[in-house]
């Protein structure tokens, strides 16, 4: 069993810089992230307790009553789904009510190559994170 800890975010979107968009799970009014960061060094996070095993802030952004979404910076009605095989994430922003993501996709063979870069920028009513410590994480898995 994974333990699961509620953790305000905005305190740590920094370390997110050269961190993966690994999931996105659109539905209905909702939408969850799955993102982890890139390594973090645990004395310098203050309370490593909030790492996964592979030193890396993981785990899901929540956003619940979705009020607009925003591509590349035009209104999507569309359900957002991931179009790549990898997001880098270049920077995850999270205020109240708002978040921004730019996101730089690539594509593995025999899929032809691709630099693409999207902004997403979603306003919802509520916005959480739920900081999932006891994951082994993806990208720096050992």
């Amino acid at each position: 069993m994974i333990k699961r800890k509620v953790l305000n975010i905005t305190h740590y979107t920094g370390y997110f810089h050269d961190g993966t968009l690994l999931k996105i799970d659109h539905r209905d009014n909702r939408i969850v992230f799955t993102l982890e960061s890139a390594e973090v060094d645990p004395l310098e996070i203050g309370d490593k307790s909030i790492l996964s095993q592979s030193n890396t802030l993981f785990g899901k952004l929540h956003l619940n009553e979705i009020k607009s979404i925003k591509v590349d910076p035009q209104p999507c009605k569309k359900m957002l789904c991931k179009t790549h095989d990898s997001g880098e994430i270049l920077d995850l922003e999270v205020s109240s009510g708002k978040i921004f993501l730019l996101i730089s996709w690539a594509d593995y063979p025999p899929k032809p190559e691709t630099n693409d870069v999207s902004s997403i920028e979603i306003e919802a009513e509520h916005i959480y994170w739920e900081n999932m410590p006891s994951a082994k994480g993806y990208k720096f898995r050992r």
